[in-house]
């Protein structure tokens, strides 16, 4: 988190040099949109290369030519053309490059799929991946201690209302691109929200109403192009 909030402070310190220059006639032309609008496409791009999320690398990209198609003279493919070559190569490259094997805390690990979904429950850690498609994942833990969750191009609902937090508390992790992940959550506890987002959204809906010593559920994670929900019922 430090070092994303350094980088942004100096892509902003960049920006306001960039403007105060073109005020006294230094860079005449310069739009302070689209170098804002590109400064994030380009930290998404960076971010999603070393996890070979081709989704979150070529969508960028495909912004960029669009942003700047008159100087790359390339107007004869934007904005349709790029954007369709961004989505079929992204489903291309994902069926051919599917994710590696990573392994939990327990040694196991757990192989994901493309274009379906895929759940594992290892002790109290539960893990769900949904690809192109749409889940629902239904926790009855009683002894809850982790959640990986992923959504890419797909929808995953996942509800916690019968599930009980070892300890009180547990964590979920998501990770959303170009889809979207809604946590059913009892309104009686205590969530503490620290997700990043790139041009995502994460929204609350419902009132809680927490109880003393409620359980507390951290969810920590990012949302690329897509939407994470917290829903109280």
């Amino acid at each position: 988190m430090k070092k994303r909030n350094v980088f942004w402070g100096v892509i902003f310190i960049l920006i306001a040099v960039c403007i105060l220059f073109e005020k006294l006639g230094y860079f005449p032309g310069i739009n302070v949109f689209k170098l804002i609008l590109a400064a994030g496409l380009l930290v998404i791009l960076i971010e999603n290369i070393p996890k070979l999320n081709f989704a979150g690398i070529l969508f960028p990209i495909a912004f960029l030519a669009i942003l700047f198609d008159e100087a790359l003279h390339i107007e004869s493919l934007t904005p349709w053309s790029v954007l369709g070559i961004a989505l079929f190569g992204s489903i291309g490259l994902s069926l051919i490059f599917p994710q590696k094997q990573k392994e939990n805390e327990n040694g196991q690990s757990n192989t994901y799929s493309y274009s379906e979904t895929t759940t594992q429950e290892f002790n109290n850690v539960i893990d769900a991946y949904v690809s192109f498609n749409s889940s629902i994942k239904y926790i009855n833990s009683q002894n809850f201690e982790r959640g990986n969750f992923k959504s890419s191009f797909g929808s995953l609902k996942v509800y916690f209302d019968q599930a009980a937090l070892n300890n009180n508390s547990a964590t979920v992790n998501v990770n959303v691109s170009f889809g979207s992940i809604s946590l059913f959550i009892p309104r009686t506890w205590n969530v503490q929200i620290n997700a990043e987002t790139s041009f995502g959204n994460i929204e609350e809906k419902g009132a809680r109403t927490p109880v003393v010593d409620a359980p507390v559920l951290y969810v920590m994670g990012e949302v690329s192009f897509g939407s994470l929900e917290i829903i109280y019922i």
